[in-house]
């Protein structure tokens, strides 16, 4: 509950999320196929380059070189976007 001289909760800036989330989807069509597959299914599911190996073909060296390169891209793509967000 807010303080009777405190201004309101800011809304939900859908635009904002939006915005986020077209630049995420651009930053993975950017990665190769592989380096795409190995980054979703060890972010979102904590697999090892291992499992990532038997799940998309490639030997484990592969996959730990498509996790170093993916994240690179995506590292290098935030920091685009914080050098162009605007207050």
């Amino acid at each position: 509950m807010n303080a009777p001289n405190s201004p309101p909760p800011r809304p939900f800036a859908p635009a904002n999320a939006e915005r986020v989330w077209r630049e995420f989807l651009l930053a993975l069509d950017a990665l190769p196929p592989g380096a795409r597959a190995a980054l979703l299914l060890h972010a979102l599911f904590q697999a090892s380059a291992e499992d990532i190996a038997r799940l998309i073909g490639e030997p484990a060296p592969a996959c730990r070189a498509h996790l170093a390169d993916a994240r690179a891209q995506a590292l290098a793509r935030v920091a685009e976007w914080r050098g162009s967000a605007t207050p």
